[in-house]
């Protein structure tokens, strides 16, 4: 899986994200081809033995393994490259693009290059904390709108691209975040202002997933909370506990941030702008950072359909990927069982035969 960035050509505070989707959506529809010919032969050979000769069945189910197979090596790319540190380092490296192009000399942008540089015990303007966690979910969001975009027509765009712009003022931060996979539905925006003023998670529940759930194994998002989740929490300072209720976390001043989802006719997507002041928000008594509070994961599968993984596959340390923060991740684990095996040396009998030294 290669996510491409780049700062966006002309400006120094925008981002360019793309994703080239095509060869997973083209294995997994694939192996839904050769599992539906296998159920049709089968059915067949029910109905008369003499149809389907045995040598076609087991070429058929020969077939249907190895588009399986191939599928799930892919997914498992995939998925390793959504969660745990490497989802995390997508969002880190648009920061590192962005930070890079601070002038230290401008106070506004100092006050960024602060923000951005995520140093420990520093606390940060409510946006960048909030997207620290969370950017991950906005991003399979997208993936998962092209997906199912691709399911429902074969001309479908396969190629995602998000655009994140930070816009910093003397006081505020706003990032503004634009993608071309097809947008909100129209109900969803317009029950979306309701659900916040109710102020209940429970009310917006699965509204625009698009049958996400009935295919667990092919998306990668969540419950299709993330949004609401993300409004609460910058418009008042509020995550979603265990219990499924909204707990404050944080004394947002009323009127101080904003929050809105819209379509963007120019990129034929989704558009997403978050705003909060520069100076942090003082977080309640007994409270944890939202690192520490709120995180969205993937999902467990729930429903198995028979002819793809049936749960996200467990993560394998030292897989190798094209991607660049892997690098990073696998130079942390060989680090580690290089220690592990001089521990291991260290602990043998003297007794033992030892190599002479070349």
């Amino acid at each position: 899986m290669n996510i491409d960035l780049a700062l966006k050509e002309g400006t120094r505070f925008v981002v360019n994200l793309s994703l080239d989707l095509k060869s997973y959506c083209d294995a997994y529809l694939t192996s839904q081809l050769y599992q539906k010919r296998l159920v049709e032969l089968k059915e067949a050979h029910a109905v008369d033995a003499g149809k389907v000769s045995a040598a076609e069945m087991v070429a058929a189910e020969s077939d249907r393994d190895r588009a399986n197979e191939h599928f799930a090596k892919l997914r498992e790319d995939y998925v390793m490259s959504l969660k745990y540190l490497s989802g995390e380092m997508h969002w880190d490296r648009i920061k590192t693009l962005i930070k890079n192009q601070c002038t230290l000399t401008n106070l506004s942008e100092q006050r960024l290059f602060a923000a951005l540089s995520g140093e420990e015990n520093v606390a940060l303007p409510l946006v960048i904390e909030c997207l620290n966690t969370n950017f991950i979910e906005l991003l399979k969001n997208s993936i998962d709108t092209i997906l199912i975009n691709r399911l429902k027509k074969a001309s479908a765009n396969t190629l995602l691209q998000m655009e994140i712009a930070l816009l910093p003022s003397d006081k505020d931060l706003a990032v503004q975040i634009k993608d071309n996979a097809g947008g909100f539905s129209q109900e969803y925006l317009d029950d979306f202002s309701n659900i916040i003023k109710f102020n209940d998670p429970r009310l917006g529940r699965a509204k625009d997933t698009q049958g996400k759930h009935e295919i667990e194994g092919y998306c990668f998002g969540g419950s299709g909370l993330g949004h609401l989740m993300l409004a609460n929490f910058i418009l008042r300072g509020q995550v979603v506990d265990r219990r499924d209720k909204y707990r404050a976390v944080y004394n947002i001043e009323e009127g101080a941030t904003t929050f809105s989802i819209a379509n963007n006719a120019e990129t034929r997507g989704a558009e997403i702008i978050l705003k909060s002041p520069m100076r942090p928000f003082a977080l309640l008594a007994g409270e944890k950072p939202l690192e520490l509070a709120f995180t969205l994961k993937l999902p467990s599968k729930k429903k198995n359909l028979g002819f793809f993984p049936s749960a996200a596959p467990a993560p394998l340390p030292g897989l190798s990927s094209s991607d660049e923060p892997r690098a990073e991740e696998n130079e942390a684990i060989s680090s580690l069982n290089g220690k592990r095996r001089r521990e291991k040396e260290l602990k043998a009998p003297e007794s033992s035969t030892k190599r002479p030294t070349i």
